[in-house]
């Protein structure tokens, strides 16, 4: 089992959060995601990954449009160039995972091997939680909010139940994750 200390510098390293962001763009459209991991790009002076590049193209053609320039009022027009929806909704569009830590994603790996230890849904849920690796200000927060963090993590909208649901969910999410890790940073794990 790979170490949690190597865990999280996995976690926190720029391929796998582009790679991360790149999952949140294809399932919600969000631009957020495409600008965050253009972010990370800029930071660690990495090339913009081809996804980033379709996404820029798109938005450089609809800002250069008849439609565009034609348009007088640059705050109703520029968030559909960008991709944004038309209309306001719930959440925080800047703010996709809303508000959700960098250490939910450690707070999931935790959770699941506590799963896959046996225990019992809110007890693993606790004990991840109070795991010393994690940040104390996640131990701080409810239970709400912990299964939130989780359940946003892994992709899910209903919570399952039993350590029988909830095991095949996390490996099924988590096999990819690995995957990733074992294919990219074989290296770094050594």
């Amino acid at each position: 089992m790979i170490p949690l200390e190597k865990l999280r510098t996995l976690l926190r390293h720029p391929d796998i959060r582009i790679r991360a962001l790149r999952s949140g763009f294809a399932e919600t459209g969000n631009p957020a995601y495409v600008w965050q991991a253009v972010a990370i790009c800029a930071e660690h002076s990495r090339p913009l990954p081809d996804w980033i590049l379709a996404y820029l193209g798109v938005v450089a053609k609809l800002m250069t449009s008849d439609a565009a320039r034609a348009s007088t009022d640059l705050r109703a027009i520029l968030p559909s160039i960008m991709g944004f929806p038309a209309k306001r909704g719930p959440g925080h569009p800047l703010d996709p995972d809303g508000g959700v830590p960098d250490d939910a994603a450690l707070l999931s790996i935790l959770f699941a091997i506590e799963i896959e230890r046996g225990e019992k849904p809110s007890a693993a849920l606790h004990n991840a939680a109070s795991h010393s690796d994690l940040s104390p200000e996640v131990a701080a927060h409810d239970d709400r909010t912990l299964w939130r963090w989780v359940m946003q993590t892994v992709g899910l909208e209903q919570r399952p139940r039993t350590n029988d649901e909830w095991r095949e969910v996390l490996r099924n999410h988590f096999v990819a994750f690995n995957d990733l890790i074992e294919q990219e940073f074989r290296e770094t794990l050594r």
